[in-house]
């Protein structure tokens, strides 16, 4: 391992750092006054963040114009339906700094093997590796992996892909991003948790590595609604191949088959027709938003806790495409990596990668396979969704969310 530190993450040093004054009045009086506090709504940054026109956080709307996305016809179900795990993790001034190695590929080699430059140092949980699921999957295991670090200032965000922590006090392990690099598309290092948290680290559409995970807790049984859009992936069959989409930039690298809010696609999308995408419909790519269209709810039969609860979420904000699941015909749904172990703890399955859930008898998942398989097949694109049209535009499904508590958006609503 070469040390070549070029930058230490610390809060207070960046473009984000906040300075918050408070001025307090005393007015003595001799007239007897009575005094109302109004508490203005407001939500929990780690656990909803974003503002509250984040594409994560606004509701399809009225005017969504649906088009069918025709995925899992008859012969081309999938093979299984699993969680690509995302991480998010808060730390604070109490955490070492740890060297940040720059390194990761998706290939079946060993991602514990450190063989990258340093090129960062990050405060981050020394006790903390990237195993699920009770270690049933491994630190290593080959996955996308993508990741999201609150740093002490409690507001900025940095974003990695794919990242790798094999043991206790270890490097971190995991592609530096930035507007050079990516993985493959480029993606900021740096997001502000009150902005709008569209871009990140997954490098097969240049989206977040935060924004419309399923987080933990959202899943579990005395769960209310999923209030934010989902994150899926389909296999590289169903992407629109057949003619270029977008010019080419150099953020994209060449790789043009994407809608907004994507900024490129994945690695082998160069050529078009020709490369690594053979889907024949235009909408179904990178930065799509699919949803369920509200009318067809009573005929998408749902026979599990889980499956009612994505169902309702793909109803009331829908889904981006956001990356690749590789080889095979599989599906994914972003989810937290705790969420594996609190699945299997409530229902006594679990949608961890690479086994997921599947339509064999002997799985204990294959009822909410079914239930997936039926979701997925109703889905439909939002064609219309757009920077003025978020959602379709319209009435959204949900109203707006509260803003964050001490953002800027918190003191001008109202």
């Amino acid at each position: 391992m070469k040390d070549e530190t070029v930058l230490i993450f610390l809060p207070g040093t960046g473009p984000t750092a906040t300075t918050t004054t408070t001025t307090t009045i005393t007015t003595t009086t001799t007239t007897t006054t009575t005094t109302t506090m109004t508490t203005t709504p407001c939500r929990d940054r780690f656990l909803e963040p974003f503002s509250s026109r984040s594409i994560w956080n606004v509701a399809v709307g009225s005017g969504a114009q649906f088009v069918p996305a025709g995925l899992y016809t008859a012969g081309r179900e999938p093979q299984q339906f699993h969680n690509d795990q995302d991480f998010f993790l808060r730390v604070t001034e109490a955490d070492p700094l740890t060297p940040w190695v720059h390194q990761g590929d998706w290939a079946g080699d060993d991602h514990c093997n450190v063989a990258g430059p340093v090129v960062s140092q990050i405060r981050f949980p020394r006790d903390w590796t990237s195993a699920s699921d009770g270690g049933r999957s491994k630190p290593g295991q080959p996955d996308n992996n993508a990741m999201g670090v609150l740093l002490p200032d409690n507001r900025t965000i940095v974003q990695m892909q794919p990242a790798y922590r094999c043991a206790p006090g270890s490097p971190l392990l995991a592609r530096f991003g930035n507007a050079t690099d990516g993985c493959p598309e480029r993606f900021p290092n740096e997001t502000d948790i009150f902005g709008d948290g569209a871009l990140g680290a997954h490098g097969g559409s240049g989206l977040s590595g935060v924004g419309g995970t399923i987080r933990s807790g959202e899943l579990l049984p005395q769960a209310g609604p999923i209030r934010h859009a989902l994150k899926i992936e389909l296999q590289h069959q169903w992407y629109y191949g057949q003619s270029k989409l977008q010019p080419t930039t150099v953020m994209n690298g060449g790789r043009c088959q994407y809608v907004w809010p994507a900024t490129g696609s994945d690695g082998g999308t160069q050529k078009a027709p020709g490369g690594l995408y053979g889907g024949t419909n235009p909408h179904v790519v990178p930065g799509a938003l699919l949803a369920i269209p509200s009318e067809l709810s009573s005929v998408v039969n749902i026979s599990t806790t889980i499956g009612g609860k994505i169902k309702q979420a793909l109803i009331d904000f829908g889904a981006y495409i956001v990356d690749d699941t590789g080889a095979g015909n599989m599906a994914a749904i972003c989810m937290e990596a705790p969420v594996n172990a609190e699945m299997r703890a409530a229902y006594g399955y679990a949608m961890t990668y690479p086994h997921g859930v599947s339509a064999a008898d002997n799985d204990p998942g294959k009822m909410l396979y079914e239930d997936l398989l039926h979701i997925f097949q109703a889905l439909h694109v939002v064609a219309n969704n757009g920077p003025d049209s978020i959602g379709g535009g319209g009435t959204p499904r949900v109203p707006a969310k509260p803003p964050i508590c001490g953002s800027e958006e918190m003191f001008h609503s109202g």
